[in-house]
């Protein structure tokens, strides 16, 4: 639902809808720590982690493009 709720709004949502439905994914951790080694292991060029601890995950990631 929040998926559809963002591509509704985006300006650019043709793009970003089929870039989702096409490569999109949502991977669900059971730790920060492997949140934050998923997301190393990754190493994507784009992240967005929904946390309440975003500065730990600054201060921890090191394989992204953009956080």
């Amino acid at each position: 639902a929040e998926i559809d709720r963002i591509l509704g709004i985006l300006p650019t949502a043709e793009t970003a809808r089929k870039s989702w439905e096409d490569y999109g994914e949502i991977i669900v951790c059971d730790t920060y720590e492997e949140m934050l080694s998923v997301a190393d292991e990754i190493a994507s060029e784009h992240v967005q982690v929904m946390t309440d601890r975003d500065d730990w995950f600054l201060e921890n990631m090191t394989c992204y493009g953009a956080l």
